[in-house]
């Protein structure tokens, strides 16, 4: 068995607790009274912050799951299933990080255990779910956009308010 994810910690400094990941796209283009982090939403101001639950990245509570490694649930989101997903593999129980084909959600330890297939032009390639949010949220930290395909969005750490 592997080593269970390790989550990925904020680049900006930690005293920062309104600091959050935000799509530039968005944020050029919002209109008056959005969030000023992610730029969605209507006159009611910024979201709240949260942390994804697999990748580890800082983001607005807005979205019910990771824009960045796209299979992360978030903190103090509110879920349908009363107290919160599960991990879907069989005795575990314990609270569920992330979406994953299959099991529906995996946790923290099992992150490592289901499998992706990646089709590229040329080639075919199966990685674990573990390593894509890893790959995911290494890729923002680096160059600032999750995937190279999505060159529309790029994403930017923005600091939180001072005033």
């Amino acid at each position: 068995m592997t080593a269970p994810a390790q989550a990925v910690p904020p680049p900006a400094d930690p005293s920062d607790l309104l600091g959050r990941w935000g799509d530039l796209t968005f944020i050029q283009g919002r209109l008056d009274g959005g969030c000023r982090y992610c730029g969605k939403g209507g006159p009611h101001g910024d979201h709240l912050p949260t942390a994804c639950r697999a990748c580890g990245m800082r983001i607005c509570r807005y979205p019910a799951e990771c824009p960045i490694c796209f299979v992360g649930l978030l903190d103090g989101v509110a879920y349908t299933l009363g107290s919160g997903p599960v991990c879907g593999y069989a005795r575990c129980g314990q609270a569920a990080v992330a979406k994953a084909p299959r099991v529906r959600f995996v946790c923290a330890d099992h992150l490592d255990r289901p499998t992706q297939l990646l089709v590229g032009r040329y080639t075919r390639q199966r990685v674990t779910l573990g390593e894509l949010v890893r790959g995911r949220a290494e890729r923002t930290r680096t160059i600032g956009r999750p995937e190279p395909t999505f060159a529309h969005s790029r994403w930017v750490w923005v600091p939180g308010a001072t005033s």
